[in-house]
C-alpha cells in the first residue's frame, strides 16, 4: 500500500477504505504520481488546473475478488496555492460519494512531486474557466444518483455544428444545432457504463446582455428539472467564444417573439414531468402550421375556426415511454381572441383556465397568432358557440370541469350547445304552464367517453323541455340548468341547450315529464337523487300501464289492488351497467288513497315515508292516478291489510325499516288465520294460551344478503301465542310486539300478527314457546330469551335459557347436600339448545347437575334472584341451562353443568362466586383458575416439606388434577404435583380461610396459583391447594415472600423466593463495607423464569449471582425486608437465603448495570465501577495504590477517571528515542534486534560492561555515514519513546481506552484505542511512596495546565510501576519548534510563553515547586501550529515536584543550563528557582528583542533557521556530580541567583 507521507492524509484514506464494505464502493487510495502517462492540460480556472491522463494500474474494484482496470483514462484535478493544503484537500474529497457507480467518481489522491500540488484523481472533468460555474456544475454532477438524472456538464462551443437561428425574443436568441458528441447517458438501467448519444439535435438558448452574467446564468439553470426524461431537458452550459454569451443547451425551444408569452410557455413546459404521460405539451404553434381553416361560430370578441394542424400536438405513446411523438394532421379548433385591451395578459389569463392534462375533455394544445390581424389564437380540440357570450362562457366552464382521468369523472356529461336542426321527429308529449315537452330524435346524439376517447351515440331519443315567456331568458336558463347533475350515468340526464329558431325559446335537452308541476318537480327531485344501481328510479306511471286489476284489501281511506304493470319498473341488472332496463309484466300492489284533504301534499308526504332503495323489502316504484276517480295511487311491490288502520300502519312502519343489506331482518306481516293447520294447545298461563301450528306459506326471508328476492319457508312449525281479555287490544298487542327484536336470526323470532276469527283474540306468531305455568317465571324466561342475539359474535354463545319439564331427566342421583341445597346428577334427554351454523340444535343425553332449592320463603323471587347471579354465556365455566320443578316436592331446580359442595354453606357460596366469574369467551379470562372444593381423598404421596408457626406444607399428587381450558372445553391435568398448605389453630377457621384465599389471583397463568380448598378429615384443618411453596422458617419473611409471589403478574417479573444456602457453590468475596459483604456464587438450580415456547416456568441452572450478606440481620427481620423492597427490575433480587453458620440473611442479586453494595447504577457499567462506593472490578493488589485510586476525587464530569489499568490493555508499545549520548533503534537482521548507537566509543565500552549473562549481545557494528558505534542486542532490550534520568517513556495504544463522561446519557463511556504515553519508573516497585507522590502531581482535570494522568499500571516482567499519561503528539518544546519555525512568529511566541507561565503559576498556587523545568518537560499535544490553542501545551515530568516546605532532601537534579545558581550551591530549591529555569528579564527588553528577532526571522526563513540540537547536548535531568558543584561554588556566576522576596 502506498503512503502519502502525510499522517493526516494517510489516516483519512484508511478511514475511507475501512468504509468500503460493498462491491459498489470506491476503493479510495493514494496514487503515486509516476502512475500517470500522457498527461495533457484540458482546462484551467483560478486555483485549479485539469489534466487528462492514463493511469497505468488503474482503479481497484471488486467482482468476486479485487482487480484493477488498467490504463484507465482519468481526469487530474490539481489544486494550487492552498492556505491549509491538507485540510482543504480532505474537505474537497468529502464532497464526493463513496459509490463506484455514481456519475462522478473520485478514485484517490496524488501529488505533483515538482509543485507539491495535491491532485484529485477522478473519472471526468471539463472546466468552463469560471470558478463559480465550475463549482455549480460539479455540485450538480455530485448529486447524480439515478439513471433518470440529467448528466449536466460544461459543453465546449466547438462541439456544435449546423448552427441556425430559429427564434428571437428580447434578451434571448435560439439556434438549432448538432452536438457532435451528444449528451451522456447510461447504456441501460443495470449498467454502470456511460455512453454518448452522438450527433444529437439540440436547441441553443443564447442569453444576451446579462447584468450579472454568471449569477443570472445559474439562476436560469435552477429553473430546470434534473430529470433526464422530463419534457424539457437541460443538458448543460456552453459559451460563444466570440460574443462571450452564455448558452443553455436544451432539447427543445420555439419562441413566439414575445418575452412574457415565452416565459409563460417555458414555465408550463418545465412542469411536465416524465411520469405524467397525460400532460399537455403546451407550445407556441406557428400559424403556417394550419390548413383548411373554416369559420364555425362567432360570439362578441371570439371567432372559432376549424383547421388541420399539419405536425399535430406532441404526446407520449404511453406512460413508460421516454419519447414524445406528434399526432400529425390533427383537426383542431382555433379560438381567435379579438380586440383584447391587454392582449398578452388577457391571453395568459384565458390559458390558465384550461387544465394541463392531455386526456381531459377540453384540451388546449398551445398558442398561435394570425400574422395579418395579430389576433392571438387558442388552439384546442373542440368548440361550438351558441352566439350568446354568457351561455358560451357557462358551457365552457362546464366542459373544463370534465376530467376523464378520474374514475368518478369519466361519467361526466359532455354538456354542449346543440343546434336545433339536429332534432328529428319532434312531437309534443305534455304541457304545463310555462313549459312544453316534446319527444325528438337527436341525429348526432350525445358525446360519451369510451376507451380513452369520446364518441357520439347517434339517433338518441330525447325529451325537449321548452321554456316559454322567461323574464330573464339567459339567467333563468342557466339557473334551471344548474339544478341538474353533471353525471352521465344518473337517471335524469341534461345533455345540453338548444334554441328554437322560430320562437327563440331556449330548450333543455333531457331524457323524460307528468302534468302537475309540483308532482313533476318532486319526481324530478327524486330522480336527480338516483346515484346507484340499487336506487329506485321513481317515476310517473300512466294508469293505462296496469292490467288485471283486482281488489285485495280495504281499510278506512285505503283500498289495495293487485295488478300487472306492462312495461314494469326501471332497473339496472348489475351495478356496473350504464343503461337501465324494464322488468316487464311485473306484479305490483296499487295502494289507492281516497278522500285526501290536500291530495298533492298528502301524496308527497306519504311517498317520503318509503325508502329510495330498489332492493329493500318494501319498494315504491312510482305514482299513478285513476282517471275515473282521480284518486292518486302508490305503485309498490307488496301489501296485505289487517282491516285495522293502526295495526296496518304499525306493520307498514316495520316493513319500511327492512333494508336490503339486512338479510336477517324479520319480514313482519299480517298473517291470515286460515294459513294455520294442525293447531294444538301446548301450555297455559293466566292471560296467555300457547298452541303449536303449521304455517302453510311460511315466513318470508332471504337465503343470502346478496339475494334480491325474498322466498317463503313453507309448512313452517310455529307457536301461536293467544292474548286473552286485553283491555285495549290493539295498543296492548303493539306494545307486546315491540318487546321482540326485528332480527330473523335471533333465538326468539316474531314472524307477524294474526287474529282468531271466532274469539277475535289477537295472536303473536313466533318460532318457539314453552310455559312453566307461573306468569312471573315465564316473563323472566322470555326476557332472557329475547336478549339472545346470534348475529353478534359475542352473543352466539348466549345460553338458551328455558323452562325444562322435570320428566326430561333420567338417572337422578344425589351427590351432595348443604343446608337448604341438595345436588343431584342427572341425564337430560333432549339436552340444551346450542347455536350451530345458523341454527339451534339440541345436545341430547347431556349430563347435568340439578341444584334443588328447599324451604324458600319467597320461592319465585328467590329463584329468580339466584338465577340472576349466573352469566348468560354458554361457554363460561359455570353454565345455567334453565329452571325445572320437582312435581312431588314443588322445589324449584336450577339445571347447571357442574357442582361439588364442601358441606359448609359459606365456603360453597365463596367457591360458587369465584366460579361464576370465569369467562372463557374473553382472551383475558380463558386463563382464569377453575377454583373448586377438592375432596381430601384426591391426594396421594403426601409428604411434609416445611413448617412455620401456624402453617405446615406438604407435597402431594392430585389424582384428577386441576381443570384447564383447552380448545373450547375444560379438561383435567391428572396426577398433578401440588403443595398442600395446611392452616392450623385458626380462631375463625372459615373466615380466615376465605380471607387467605382472597389474597391469591384468579388467573391460571400467574406464578402462584391456588387451585382450590380441601380439608383434612382427621384434624379438620383447612388446606389451600396450590402449585408451589417453600418456607424459610420465619413467618414474617414467608409472608413477605408470598406477598411478592402473589404480585407476579407478568412473565417478565422476577420469581422472588426463599433459596436454601446449600444451593450456592464457588462462594468468593468481591467487596465489603461496614455492614455488608458481597460474594459471587454459583446458584445450582438457578432462578425460575417463564418459558414462552413451552408455556411453563423453568430454572436457569448454574446461574452466577451476587450474595449480599447483611451482618447481624438476624436481629432485625424488618430491615432485611425493607432492603428487599428497594429492588426493582434493573437490579434483580432473586430471593433471600441465610448463612447457617452466622445466621446472616443474604440477598441473592444479579445486575449488569448496578453496584451491588449501594444498589445505584454503576458509573462505568463495563468495569462495574461505582463512584460513590469506589468499587472497581480491577485492583492493583497493592494497598497503597488502591487507596490512591479511591483518594483521587472527581470534582466535575469532565475530569478524567483515574484507575488501575492492566498491562495487557496496551498494544503497539513502541518507539525509538535519544538520550545519554545514545540513539535506540529497532532493526531486522536475520531476526528482529535492537541497535544502541553511540557517538562516543568510551560510552559504548562502559555500556557493554553493564550487561550480564542474562542478556544477549550479538556483536558490534558501525554507521559508515555518521561513524557512530553500534551495539547489537536482543530485541527485548527496549523500544523507548523518550528517556529521562529516572524513567523510560513509551507510546502505546490503550485498547479499551479512558473513561469519558457523557453529559446527555449521564454515564461514562470509554474512548477505545486511545494513544497514550507510558512512563515506566525504574525500580518503582521498591520506591512506592516516591512513585505515588509523582502520580499525585499530575492532573485529572481536563482544564489543567499540567499533563493529564489516566491511571497506573505495572509491567508484569520488570514489576516496575507505570504512569499512564496523555500522549503528546507534538513532542517536547524542542521537537515542536523545529516543525513549526516557519510560522512561529512573535505573537505565537509570546502566547506560548504565557501558556507556560500560567502552568507554572498553577503549580506555585498549589504551594508546589516543580524542581525540573526545561524545554524537554514542556509538551505539545498537537504537531501543527494550525491547531495550536490554549489546551495544546502542558508541563510534564512531575517526578521531582514537592511542597514548598519539603525541599530539604532534594539534591541537585536537572539540566544544568536551566538550574538556578543557588541550587548549584546545594541550597534549598524554591519557587524562585522554577522562575529562574523559565528565564527572567525586563519586559521592555523582551519586547524589543522579540520585535528585532521577528524582523530578522521573516527575512531569513529557511531550513538553516531550524533549532539545531548539539549531538552531545543533554536535555535529560540527572543528578549533578558533587565534584561539579564543589568547583561551581567557587564561580563568580553564582551571584546571579534570583532571590525570594
Amino acid at each position: 500500500m502506498s503512503s502519502s507521507g502525510n499522517e493526516k492524509i494517510n489516516n483519512f484514506i484508511q478511514e475511507r477504505q475501512l468504509k468500503a464494505n460493498s462491491y459498489n464502493n470506491v476503493v479510495f487510495e493514494w496514487i503515486p504520481y509516476n502512475q500517470f502517462n500522457e498527461i495533457k492540460e484540458t482546462g484551467k480556472n483560478g486555483s485549479m488546473t485539469v489534466y487528462s491522463a492514463i493511469w497505468k494500474n488503474g482503479p481497484l474494484y471488486y467482482s468476486w475478488y479485487a482487480i484493477r482496470d488498467s490504463n484507465k483514462e482519468v481526469a487530474l484535478k490539481c489544486l494550487h496555492d492552498l492556505q491549509n493544503p491538507v485540510d482543504y484537500l480532505i474537505n474537497e474529497v468529502k464532497k464526493y460519494s463513496i459509490k463506484n457507480n455514481e456519475f462522478l467518481v473520485l478514485y484517490g489522491i496524488s501529488q505533483n512531486p515538482d509543485t507539491s500540488d495535491y491532485i484529485l484523481v477522478q473519472n471526468y472533468l471539463i472546466l468552463s474557466g469560471n470558478e463559480n460555474i465550475d463549482d455549480f456544475v460539479q455540485k450538480r454532477q455530485l448529486k447524480i444518483n439515478s439513471n433518470d438524472d440529467v448528466k449536466f456538464e460544461w459543453i465546449p462551443y466547438n462541439q456544435f455544428n449546423e448552427i441556425k437561428e430559429t427564434g428571437r425574443s428580447g434578451a434571448i436568441t435560439v439556434y438549432s444545432a448538432i452536438w457532435n458528441n451528444g449528451p451522456l447517458h447510461k447504456e441501460d438501467r443495470g449498467s454502470n457504463n456511460y455512453t454518448r448519444d452522438s450527433n444529437k439535435e439540440v436547441a441553443l438558448k443564447y442569453l444576451h446582455n446579462l447584468q450579472n452574467p454568471v449569477d443570472s446564468l445559474i439562476n436560469e439553470v435552477k429553473k430546470y428539472s434534473t430529470k433526464n426524461n422530463d419534457f424539457l431537458v437541460l443538458y448543460g452550459i456552453s459559451q460563444n467564444p466570440v460574443t462571450s454569451d452564455y448558452i443553455l443547451v436544451q432539447n427543445y425551444l420555439i419562441l413566439s417573439g414575445n418575452e412574457n408569452i415565452d416565459d409563460f410557455i417555458q414555465e408550463r413546459q418545465l412542469n411536465i414531468y416524465y411520469y405524467y404521460s397525460n400532460c399537455v405539451v403546451f407550445e407556441w404553434i406557428p400559424y403556417n402550421q394550419f390548413n383548411e381553416i373554416k369559420e364555425t361560430g362567432k360570439n362578441g370578441s371570439i371567432t372559432v375556426y376549424s383547421a388541420i394542424w399539419k405536425n399535430g400536438p406532441l404526446h407520449k405513446e404511453n406512460r413508460r415511454s421516454n419519447y414524445y411523438t406528434r399526432d400529425s394532421n390533427k383537426e383542431v379548433a382555433l379560438k381567435y381572441l379579438h380586440n383584447l385591451q391587454n392582449p398578452v395578459d388577457s391571453l395568459i389569463n384565458e390559458v390558465k383556465k384550461y387544465s394541463i392534462k392531455n386526456n381531459e375533455f377540453l384540451v388546449l394544445y398551445g398558442i398561435s397568432q394570425n400574422p395579418v390581424t395579430s389576433d392571438y389564437i387558442l388552439v384546442q380540440n373542440y368548440l361550438i358557440l351558441s352566439g350568446n357570450e354568457k351561455i358560451d362562457d357557462f358551457i365552457q366552464e362546464r366542459q373544463l370541469k370534465i376530467n376523464d382521468y378520474d374514475d368518478d369523472d369519466i361519467n361526466n356529461i359532455v354538456f354542449e350547445w346543440i343546434p336545433y336542426n339536429q332534432f328529428n321527429e319532434i312531437k309534443e308529449t305534455d304541457k304545463n304552464g310555462s313549459i312544453t315537452v316534446y319527444s325528438a330524435i337527436w341525429k348526432n346524439g350525445p358525446l360519451q367517453y369510451n376507451e380513452n376517447e369520446y364518441i357520439r351515440v347517434s339517433n338518441k331519443e330525447v325529451a325537449l323541455k321548452c321554456l316559454h315567456n322567461l323574464q330573464y331568458p339567459v339567467d333563468s336558463l342557466i339557473n334551471e340548468v344548474k339544478k341538474y347533475s353533471t353525471k352521465n350515468n344518473d337517471f335524469l340526464v341534461l345533455y345540453g341547450i338548444s334554441q328554437n329558431p322560430v320562437t327563440s325559446d331556449y330548450i333543455l335537452v333531457v331524457t323524460w315529464t307528468s302534468g302537475n308541476e309540483k308532482i313533476d318537480d318532486f319526481i324530478q327531485e327524486k330522480q336527480l337523487e338516483v346515484k346507484y344501481s340499487f336506487d329506485v328510479v321513481f317515476e310517473w306511471i300512466p294508469y293505462n300501464q296496469f292490467n288485471e286489476i283486482e281488489e285485495t284489501g280495504k281499510n278506512g281511506s285505503i283500498t289495495v289492488y293487485s295488478a300487472i304493470w306492462k312495461n314494469g319498473p326501471l332497473h339496472k341488472k348489475h351495478w356496473k351497467d350504464e343503461n337501465y332496463t324494464r322488468d316487464s309484466n311485473k306484479e305490483v300492489a296499487l295502494k289507492c288513497l281516497h278522500n285526501l284533504q290536500n291530495p298533492i301534499d298528502s301524496l308527497i308526504n306519504e311517498v317520503k315515508k318509503y325508502s329510495t332503495k330498489n332492493n329493500d323489502f318494501l319498494v315504491l316504484y312510482g305514482i299513478s292516478q285513476n282517471p275515473v276517480t282521480s284518486d292518486y295511487i302508490l305503485v309498490q311491490n307488496y301489501l296485505i291489510l289487517s282491516g285495522n288502520e293502526n295495526i296496518d300502519d304499525f306493520i307498514q312502519e316495520r316493513q319500511l325499516n327492512i333494508y336490503y343489506y339486512y338479510s336477517n331482518c324479520v319480514v313482519f306481516e299480517w298473517i291470515p288465520y286460515n294459513q294455520f293447520n294442525e293447531i294444538k294447545e301446548t301450555g297455559k298461563n293466566g292471560s296467555i294460551t300457547v298452541y303449536s301450528a303449521i304455517w302453510k306459506n311460511g315466513p318470508l326471508h332471504k337465503k343470502h344478503w346478496k339475494d334480491k328476492n325474498y322466498t317463503r319457508d313453507s309448512n313452517k312449525e310455529v307457536a301461536l301465542k293467544y292474548l286473552h281479555n286485553l283491555q285495549n287490544p290493539v295498543d296492548s298487542l303493539i306494545n307486546e310486539v315491540k318487546k321482540y327484536s326485528t332480527k330473523n336470526n335471533e333465538f326468539l323470532v316474531l314472524y307477524g300478527i294474526s287474529q282468531n276469527p271466532v274469539t277475535s283474540d289477537y295472536i303473536l306468531v313466533q318460532n318457539y314457546l314453552i310455559l312453566s305455568g307461573n306468569e312471573k317465571i315465564d316473563d323472566f324466561i322470555q326476557e332472557r330469551q329475547l336478549k339472545i342475539n346470534d348475529y353478534d359474535d359475542d352473543d352466539i354463545n348466549n345460553i338458551v335459557f328455558e323452562w325444562i319439564p322435570y320428566n326430561q331427566f333420567n338417572e337422578i342421583k344425589e351427590t351432595d347436600k348443604n343446608g337448604s341445597i341438595t345436588v343431584y346428577s342427572a341425564i337430560w334427554k333432549n339436552g340444551p339448545l346450542q347455536y350451530n351454523e345458523n341454527e339451534y340444535i339440541r345436545v341430547s343425553n347431556k349430563e347435568v347437575a340439578l341444584k334443588c332449592l328447599h324451604n324458600l320463603q319467597y320461592p319465585v323471587d328467590s329463584l329468580i334472584n339466584e338465577v340472576k347471579k349466573y352469566s348468560t354465556k354458554n361457554n363460561d365455566f359455570l353454565v345455567l341451562y334453565g329452571i325445572s320443578q320437582n312435581p312431588v316436592t314443588s322445589d324449584y331446580i336450577l339445571v347447571q353443568n357442574y357442582l361439588i359442595l364442601s358441606g359448609n354453606e359459606k365456603i360453597d357460596d365463596f367457591i360458587q362466586e369465584r366460579q361464576l366469574k370465569i369467562n372463557d369467551y374473553d382472551d383475558d379470562d380463558i386463563n382464569n383458575i377453575v377454583f373448586e372444593w377438592i375432596p381430601y381423598n384426591q391426594f396421594n404421596e403426601i409428604k411434609e416439606t416445611d413448617k412455620n408457626g401456624s402453617i405446615t406444607v406438604y407435597s402431594a399428587i392430585w389424582k384428577n388434577g386441576p381443570l384447564q381450558y383447552n380448545e373450547n372445553e375444560y379438561i383435567r391435568v391428572s396426577n398433578k404435583e401440588v403443595a398442600l398448605k395446611c392452616l392450623h389453630n385458626l380462631q375463625y377457621p372459615v373466615d380466615s380461610l376465605i380471607n387467605e384465599a382472597k389474597k391469591y389471583s384468579t388467573k391460571f397463568d400467574m406464578f402462584l396459583v391456588l387451585y382450590g380448598i380441601s380439608q383434612n378429615p382427621v384434624t379438620s384443618d383447612y388446606i389451600l391447594v396450590q402449585n408451589y411453596l417453600i418456607l424459610s422458617g420465619n413467618e414474617k419473611i414467608d409472608d413477605f415472600i408470598q406477598e411478592r409471589q402473589l404480585n407476579i403478574n407478568s412473565y417478565n417479573n422476577v420469581v422472588f423466593e426463599w433459596i436454601p444456602y446449600n444451593q450456592f457453590n464457588e462462594i468468593k468475596e468481591t467487596g465489603k463495607n461496614n455492614s455488608i459483604t458481597v460474594y459471587s456464587a454459583i446458584w445450582k438450580n438457578g432462578p425460575l423464569h417463564y418459558n414462552y415456547h413451552n408455556k411453563y416456568y423453568t430454572r436457569d441452572s448454574n446461574k452466577e449471582v451476587a450474595l449480599k450478606f447483611l451482618h447481624n440481620s438476624q436481629n432485625s427481620i424488618e430491615s432485611v425486608i425493607n432492603k428487599a423492597k428497594k429492588y426493582d427490575e434493573f437490579l434483580i433480587l432473586y430471593g433471600i437465603s441465610q448463612n447457617p453458620n452466622t445466621n446472616d440473611y443474604i440477598l441473592a442479586l444479579f445486575s449488569e448495570e448496578y453496584c451491588v453494595i449501594c444498589d445505584e447504577i454503576c458509573t462505568d457499567i463495563q468495569y462495574k465501577w461505582c463512584k460513590p462506593c469506589k468499587f472497581m472490578g480491577w485492583k492493583s493488589g497493592n494497598d497503597k495504590i488502591d487507596n490512591l485510586l479511591i483518594q483521587l476525587k472527581i470534582n466535575e464530569p469532565s475530569d478524567l477517571r483515574f484507575e488501575w489499568i492492566p498491562y495487557n490493555q496496551f498494544n503497539k508499545i513502541r518507539n525509538t528515542g535519544k538520550g545519554h549520548f545514545v540513539t535506540v533503534c529497532s532493526a531486522i537482521w536475520e531476526y528482529e534486534v535492537t541497535l544502541l548507537c553511540y557517538n562516543d566509543s568510551q560510552k559504548l565500552l562502559v555500556k557493554v560492561k553493564e550487561f550480564d549473562s542474562s542478556f544477549k549481545i550479538y556483536g558490534l557494528s558501525q554507521n559508515s555515514d555518521k561513524k557512530d558505534y553500534i551495539l547489537v542486542l536482543q530485541k527485548e532490550y527496549c523500544l523507548e519513546y523518550g528517556k529521562g534520568g529516572f524513567a523510560v517513556v513509551y507510546s502505546a495504544i490503550w485498547k479499551d481506552g479512558p473513561l469519558k463522561y457523557d453529559i446527555d446519557k449521564k454515564t461514562y463511556t470509554r474512548v477505545s484505542n486511545k494513544k497514550i504515553a507510558l512512563k515506566c519508573l525504574n525500580n518503582s516497585s521498591n520506591l512506592i511512596d516516591k512513585f505515588l507522590n509523582e502520580v499525585k502531581e499530575y492532573s485529572i482535570n481536563k482544564k489543567s495546565d499540567i499533563l493529564n494522568v489516566y491511571g497506573i499500571s505495572q509491567n508484569p516482567d520488570t514489576n516496575n510501576f507505570i504512569i499512564v499519561l496523555e500522549y503528546a503528539e507534538g513532542g517536547s518544546f524542542n521537537n515542536w519548534i523545529n516543525n513549526n519555525y516557519k510560522y512561529f512568529d512573535w505573537k505565537n511566541k509570546i502566547q506560548t510563553l504565557l501558556y507556560i507561565i500560567e502552568g507554572l503559576n498553577g503549580i506555585h498556587q498549589n504551594k508546589k515547586v516543580h524542581h525540573d523545568l526545561h524545554p524537554g518537560n514542556i509538551l505539545f499535544l498537537t504537531k501543527s501550529l494550525n491547531t495550536f490553542n490554549r489546551k495544546s501545551l502542558f508541563i510534564s515530568d512531575m517526578g521531582l515536584c514537592e511542597d514548598v516546605n519539603n525541599t530539604s532532601e532534594v539534591q541537585s537534579y536537572g539540566v544544568i543550563s536551566y538550574m538556578a545558581p543557588e541550587v548549584l550551591r546545594n541550597e534549598a530549591y524554591t519557587q524562585a528557582a522554577d522562575v529562574y529555569s523559565f528565564g527572567d528579564s525586563n519586559a521592555i527588553e523582551i519586547r524589543k528583542q522579540f520585535i528585532e528577532a521577528e524582523i530578522y526571522r521573516k527575512s531569513h526563513l529557511s531550513d538553516s533557521f531550524k533549532k539545531i540540537k548539539h549531538p552531545q547536548a543533554i536535555y535529560t535531568s540527572q543528578l549533578v556530580p558533587n565534584f561539579f558543584t564543589e568547583d561551581f561554588l567557587k564561580s563568580e556566576y553564582l551571584s546571579c541567583a534570583i532571590l525570594d522576596k
